[in-house]
């Protein structure tokens, strides 16, 4: 993440008057790739383990001066069923934003819908083994058994229905890696629970980047919207 342009782009247009903090995975250094990581990425990189390690983070904000004592979480794609886990577990949470993320299916459920038929039964397997055989020794689809295993069963939208914050839930219609029935099953979930400060935005032709059909990247736009949604909850 340190290295991801994105995110301080994004963060500096979505709340300018924030601290960006961002919690890097085991053992990734810079410039590293897949192929490369540490065994020590492999063994504590789950999606439980990123929750845990980002409530120690938070314990240690608490005691920061300067800390005002407010957090907004974001996240996006694997980072958005993090945001959904962490959020009724940090009282300070004030608001929620989650975008291209599958969390309203089991995540292994969302995963193999969004790949070709000829992968699903492969996928099938590993998904099977991992369960069997949770260890950072073996990888499937660029993560290692023991992610599997921690995440395959995991629907991460039931956790918003246990925050006070609002959430906004963004998605393209043309996700391809997080398929927008998985939003739109999230949408349905959190409603049925009845929680009302949740908002949902779909963007037509809008792909997992928010680049819509004719090759323009349309983040701009949509991070806009997004901080202008951040403002209003903010002044509740």
């Amino acid at each position: 993440m340190a290295l991801n342009a994105r995110i301080p782009w994004m963060a500096a247009r979505l709340a300018p008057d924030h601290v960006l903090l961002t919690i890097e995975k085991y053992g990734v250094t810079p410039g590293s790739t897949g192929d490369e990581c540490a065994a020590e990425f492999w063994r504590g990189n789950t999606l439980q383990q990123r929750v845990t390690d980002a409530l120690h983070v938070v314990a240690a904000l608490r005691r920061q001066r300067w800390w005002n004592g407010e957090i907004v979480l974001f996240g996006g794609s694997e980072g958005g069923a993090i945001a959904a886990m962490l959020a009724p577990l940090i009282p300070e949470t004030r608001a929620v934003i989650i975008w291209s993320s599958g969390i309203g299916q089991p995540v292994g459920e969302m995963i193999l819908s969004a790949l070709p038929p000829q992968i699903r039964e492969e996928a099938a397997r590993a998904f099977a083994e991992a369960r069997r055989n949770p260890t950072g020794e073996r990888q499937w689809g660029g993560a290692s058994y023991r992610w599997w295993a921690d995440a395959v069963d995991l629907i991460p939208a039931r956790s918003l229905l246990q925050t006070p914050a609002p959430v906004l839930l963004i998605h393209g219609s043309r996700d391809q890696s997080a398929p927008v029935a998985s939003a739109v099953a999230a949408r349905a979930l959190v409603l049925a629970g009845g929680k009302r400060n949740f908002a949902y935005r779909e963007y037509a032709g809008f792909d997992h980047f928010m680049v819509d059909a004719t090759g323009t990247d349309r983040r701009e736009q949509v991070v806009s919207e997004a901080a202008a949604w951040l403002r209003v909850a903010l002044r509740r």
